[in-house]
C-alpha cells in the first residue's frame, strides 16, 4: 500500500500526558471522524486498486509487555469500514499468547510539504 494522509480541514491533534501508561500522541481521532484523510494504491491478489477514506494515527510509547514504541495508522473507509491497519515497534512485540509483532526495519522516507491553493 502506498498511501498519501491529507488533512480535511483542521484535523486536530491529542496528547495525553501519561506517566504511568506513557504519553500518547493521536492525530484524526476518532478515525471515523473526516479530520485525517488519505488516498492510497492498494495491491492485493485480485490486482492494483486506488481506494481513499478516512485515517487516524496513533503513536503509542509502551506498546505490549515489552514497552516498545508503537504507531498505528488505521485505513477506513468513507462509511466508516476497516480496511487496513498498519503497526510498527521499535522491536518485538508479544501482543497475546500467539501473537507476535515484528520489529519494523528502518526505512528512508520522503515528505513533501505543498502550500494549499
Amino acid at each position: 500500500m502506498n498511501a498519501i494522509l491529507y488533512s480535511n480541514g483542521d484535523a486536530g491533534a491529542l496528547f495525553m500526558d501519561n506517566t504511568v501508561a506513557g504519553d500518547v500522541f493521536i492525530i484524526g481521532a476518532p478515525a471515523s471522524a473526516n479530520a485525517l484523510m488519505f488516498k492510497a494504491v492498494y495491491k492485493d491478489p485480485t490486482g492494483t486498486h486506488i481506494i481513499s477514506g478516512k485515517a487516524g494515527v496513533f503513536a503509542i510509547p509502551k506498546l505490549g509487555t515489552a514497552g516498545a514504541m508503537g504507531i498505528f495508522v488505521t485505513f477506513l473507509k468513507q462509511d466508516g469500514t476497516p480496511i487496513l491497519t498498519i503497526i510498527w515497534a521499535q522491536q518485538n512485540v508479544v501482543l497475546g499468547p500467539t501473537t507476535t509483532l515484528l520489529a519494523a526495519h528502518p526505512f528512508v522516507h520522503n515528505v513533501k510539504i505543498t502550500p494549499l491553493s
